[in-house]
C-alpha cells in the first residue's frame, strides 16, 4: 500500500508539528497596494457582470415563460430595475 508523506512520517516518528511547518524554500507572498487595488477592482467588476447577467436571465426567463415579443425585452428590463 503506498503511504503519503505524512503517514510515512507519522509511521517513523516524526513530529507532526515539523510536518505542519512550511518547506525552509517558500516565500510568502508579499501584496502591494497597488496589486490589492487591483484585485479589489477586478472583484467589483465581476460582481458587476455578474448582476447584470442576473437581470438580463431574469428579463429573458420571463420573456420566453410568457412569449413576450422581442421589442418588450427593453421594458422589461426598465421595469425590472425599478424597486417599489
Amino acid at each position: 500500500m503506498k503511504r503519503t508523506f505524512f503517514q510515512r512520517a507519522l509511521l517513523h516518528g516524526m513530529k507532526e508539528e515539523a510536518l505542519l511547518e512550511l518547506p525552509s524554500g517558500y516565500k510568502s507572498a508579499e501584496v502591494t497596494e497597488e496589486q490589492m487595488q487591483k484585485r479589489q477592482q477586478r472583484a467589483k467588476k465581476r460582481r458587476e457582470q455578474a448582476q447584470e447577467k442576473r437581470e438580463k436571465d431574469k428579463v429573458n426567463m420571463i420573456a420566453a415563460h410568457w412569449a413576450i415579443a422581442p421589442g418588450m425585452h427593453d421594458k422589461l428590463r426598465q421595469a425590472s430595475r425599478v424597486h417599489v
